[in-house]
Parts: structure tokens; C-alpha cells; sequence
């Protein structure tokens, strides 16, 4: 397959008619080789599995017209919303496009109390189409339609800008004071936000650990959980499946059908046994599943990052790490998606003859990764709080796993 000319491989089992073995090979290929997808084929008679890269052939992406070959294969968009969540918004133009969520990407995900805008790309599709969305799309307005070359990956993205307005606020002005004052004067711990992890009673960052560790079962109950504050459909199919384990039955309650739950649900009810709970987490869009992980490697670094300045404070010390010119220190290799190309930043320890030429807001601190090392002064703190994920963190680049989580920015 290394050819650029070659778009497919048929591959001929011993057994190919063997219904249950060619299940298991399809999922194999879907687990270890996330940009490659699989299918059954009649050929000569026979039946064999025909494997090609996600998005390279005509197939399911390609519009009935030839797309031009000065075109760029992506549409890239800014896609507003308000009071819908990023995966649900995407979800609902997939839907409305008759396209695979998977033909969709994004830098990262925004929350869904807001008003936020963001670009996204998609997979040969072109602008009309995407336009005349707008007419039947409710929460969500698209436009600033563009062509390019490559699509957005998980990451991409050098930050977010915030309008935050306060309101029914209550206080004395020498309290407003007092904190605005420490603001400016101290800045803050720039921590991840507790939008980051949830903002149900099951916290996303415990499903992340659980796929972390390749905890499929416990992962997909922690999803399927039943919680308050949720409309009364998904609250229905989580308390029919929570009860009776029956995923078919719950799904029946979901009509829709476009949300995390319902993909999870269909997984399980589309699975040979009932049991399958690892192919049911991969019929979760592969982002989706990404963003419970990242989120537990947040929740790491909050919880080091706590540590270092309860055991050190806030002042620098040896052994801390800092960003430095291009002509000092080595390279530092940062992704936020396994796939994305690499941001370099250069960063060394500080040591004790300069330690005096920083503060607190030169140091870095890096995310969790099976490639990275913390500063010296801070490196066991990732084993003594959660020795397991530290395992996890490492053991996870040898296993081919989607969830090899590479040194990510600091």
C-alpha cells in the first residue's frame, strides 16, 4: 500500500466465509490501523475484505460529479452555534448531508453554553452545499467557505479568545478591588477548566481513564450512566439500559439517534454478542473518543500542577522548565493528535546561575505523553498520583493504539 497509485488491497482469508472471522479481522484493522477502513466484497464468487485508507476513494465521500483536480479535497468553514455542543452540531450537519461524522474535523471542541465560532473542514463537499444548510439549520450558521489542500486536525489551533460578561453580580467594590488588583499583579495558574471535563455528575475525564487503560466495559457504562438534569428521552434510554442491559431497547427511546449515547447504543445492539463493548467504543467517532482522553491527561496536569506549587510555591526553582530562544536547549516535539504534524518549541532546565533571570510565569509545564520527560523536580509526581496512568501513559506507544497520546503543549 505504500504506492500512491494503489487506493485498495484485497486480502483472501483461509476461511472466507466464515462470517465471525471476517468480524474479527474488520475489527482488528479498525483498532490498529485507525486511517484504514474495511469491507466485504464478492469477488469471482467468493467473498474477501477489501482495505482502503479513510476518505481516499469515491465511494461513500465523493459527490456524483468529478471533483475538479485543482480543487483542494477539503472545505474549510467557520461554523457559529449557540447553545449546542460542537459534536452535536457537527453531528446534525453529518445528518443533514447524509455524510459520516468522520468526514468532519476540528481543532478542538467548544462548550455548549456559549455563543462561539470555530473552524471546521470537510471531506469533499462543496461550498453550495454546505451553504444551502443555513436555510434549515437552527443554533447554527456556517459560511467563510474555503478550499485547501488538508483538513483541520485535533490541536490545530493557537488558542481561544473569550468575551466573559458577569452578571446579577453581588459584592463590595473593595472586595472587586482587592481581586482585580491580584490579577493583574500575580496573573493566574492557567489551569484547564472545568468545562474540560464535563458538566454532568459523571465527570468526562473518568471515561478517559478508563479507555486509557483499555477498560471498554467500564468505559461505555460510564457513558451509558444515568444522570439528572438530561432531557427526558436520553434519560429514559439510559435508565432502560442501566436496568435491563438492553442496548437495542434503549436506543429504541432515542430518536435522533446522532448523539455519543445513541452511536454506543447502536454499537452494542449491531455487535455479534452483547458483550462487545470494545467495537461499540469504536463506532464513536475517533475525535469523540480522543476528547475523553485528553481530557483525563488534564486533569493530570491540574492535579501536578497543584502539587508542584504546594510543594515548591510559586517561585522558581532548579530543575524547572522554561522556553528559550531557537539557539538554546534541544527540541521539543509537541502534538495534540497522533496524526498532526509537529509544533516545535525549544524549552531547557532552569539551572543555579540563571534561576534569577525568571518568575513564575516563565515556567512550562508539559501534558502527560508516552514521550515526554517532566523536569526533574517534578518527574515522579505523574507516578506517585497515579502510578497506573503513568504505566498507561508509556505503555500506550508500543500497542498501536489510537490512544498513544504524544508531549503536548504546555
Amino acid at each position: 500500500m505504500g504506492s500512491a497509485s494503489v487506493s485498495s488491497v484485497m486480502i483472501s482469508l483461509a476461511d472466507c466465509e466464515d462470517k465471525a472471522l471476517r468480524t474479527r479481522v474488520h475489527r482488528v484493522i479498525a483498532n490498529l490501523y485507525p486511517s484504514l477502513e474495511s469491507e466485504t466484497k464478492q469477488e469471482d464468487g467468493k467473498k474477501c475484505l477489501v482495505v482502503s485508507k479513510k476518505g481516499g476513494g469515491p465511494k461513500r465521500h465523493a459527490s456524483k460529479s468529478p471533483w475538479p483536480t485543482d480543487r483542494g479535497h477539503y472545505c474549510h468553514f467557520a461554523m457559529y452555534k449557540e447553545n449546542r455542543d460542537t459534536t452535536d452540531a457537527i453531528n446534525t450537519i453529518a445528518h443533514l448531508l447524509k455524510m459520516k461524522n468522520g468526514s468532519f474535523t476540528y481543532a478542538g471542541t467548544k462548550d455548549k453554553r456559549g455563543k462561539t465560532t470555530q473552524a471546521v473542514s470537510a471531506f469533499r463537499v462543496t461550498a453550495d452545499r454546505l451553504h444551502c444548510l443555513n436555510s434549515c439549520l437552527r443554533g447554527i450558521t456556517i459560511g467563510n467557505f474555503h478550499y485547501e489542500k488538508e483538513p483541520l486536525k485535533l490541536g490545530q489551533l493557537a488558542g481561544n479568545r473569550f468575551s466573559v460578561i458577569l452578571r446579577n453580580f453581588s459584592g463590595e467594590d473593595s472586595v472587586v478591588d482587592v481581586a482585580m488588583t491580584s490579577m493583574r499583579d500575580n496573573g493566574f495558574i492557567n489551569y484547564y477548566g472545568m468545562q474540560r471535563f464535563g458538566t454532568t455528575t459523571i465527570p468526562t475525564h473518568h471515561v478517559g481513564r478508563a479507555l486509557l487503560l483499555s477498560r471498554w466495559q467500564e468505559a461505555a457504562e460510564l457513558i451509558l450512566q444515568p444522570r439528572q438534569g438530561e432531557r427526558n428521552e436520553v434519560a429514559e434510554a439510559r435508565s432502560l439500559f442501566w436496568e435491563t442491559r438492553d442496548a437495542r431497547a434503549a436506543l429504541s427511546k432515542l430518536p435522533k439517534r446522532r448523539c455519543i449515547e445513541a452511536m454506543l447504543l447502536h454499537g452494542l445492539a449491531a455487535g455479534r454478542h452483547r458483550n462487545d463493548y470494545l467495537g461499540a467504543i469504536n463506532s464513536i467517532p475517533r475525535n469523540s473518543r480522543l476528547m475523553y482522553v485528553h481530557s483525563y491527561q488534564s486533569y493530570i496536569w491540574n492535579t501536578i500542577t497543584s502539587r508542584r506549587l504546594k510543594q515548591f510555591g510559586l517561585k522558581p526553582i532548579v530543575g524547572d522548565l522554561v522556553m528559550v530562544g531557537e539557539k538554546e536547549a534541544s527540541a521539543v516535539e509537541l502534538e495534540e493528535d497522533a496524526n498532526a504534524p509537529p509544533t516545535k518549541v525549544r524549552v531547557k532546565a532552569v539551572s543555579e546561575t540563571d534561576v534569577g533571570n525568571y518568575d513564575i510565569t516563565d515556567i512550562v509545564l508539559p501534558l502527560p505523553g508516552h514521550d515526554i520527560e517532566f523536569p526533574h523536580n517534578e518527574g515522579e509526581l505523574l507516578s506517585r498520583v497515579k502510578p497506573d496512568i503513568h504505566y498507561a501513559f508509556c505503555a500506550t506507544q508500543n500497542t498501536g493504539s489510537i490512544y498513544a497520546l504524544h508531549a503536548y503543549a504546555f
